[in-house]
C-alpha cells in the first residue's frame, strides 16, 4: 500500500512540473484587414543559454519572415517539447560538471511569425 501512496505522489509531482513549467508571450500588431489575401505562419526554434542570458541563435526577423509584409501576431512559447529537450541537456550537462546545477545550459524558445500577405 505505501508503494502505490508514493509512486501516486510522484506522479502528482511530475505532472504538476510538466504543467507550471510552460510559458506563453503573444505580441500582437492591428494591421487593416486586406480585403483579399491572407497570413502565412513561419515557426521556428529561438535558442538561448545560460539561464537565457545569451542567444545562440539569430533573433527573429519578421521582416525576413513576412517577406517585407506587415506581421499580425507572433507568438513566443516554451511548452512541453522544449522543456524536454532543456530537461535532457541539463541534466546531461549535470552529470559532466555537476557543479553547474544552478545554470540553464540550453533553453530553446517556440517562436510562431503570423504574416499578413495583402494581395495586390
Amino acid at each position: 500500500m505505501t508503494n502505490f501512496i508514493r509512486i501516486k505522489k510522484i506522479i502528482v509531482l511530475i505532472a504538476f512540473m510538466l504543467i507550471t513549467g510552460c510559458s506563453t508571450m503573444h505580441f500582437t500588431q492591428s494591421t487593416m484587414e486586406p480585403k483579399e489575401g491572407g497570413t502565412r505562419t513561419h515557426t521556428q526554434w529561438h535558442d538561448t543559454t545560460i539561464n537565457g542570458m545569451v542567444e545562440i541563435s539569430y533573433p527573429v526577423n519578421l521582416y525576413d519572415n513576412c517577406q517585407g509584409q506587415p506581421w499580425k501576431k507572433v507568438t513566443v512559447e516554451f511548452g512541453f517539447k522544449a522543456g524536454l529537450t532543456t530537461f535532457a541537456v541539463d541534466t546531461l550537462m549535470n552529470a559532466i560538471i555537476p557543479g553547474l546545477s544552478f545554470v540553464n545550459m540550453y533553453a530553446p524558445w517556440d517562436v510562431e511569425s503570423q504574416c499578413a500577405y495583402l494581395e495586390n
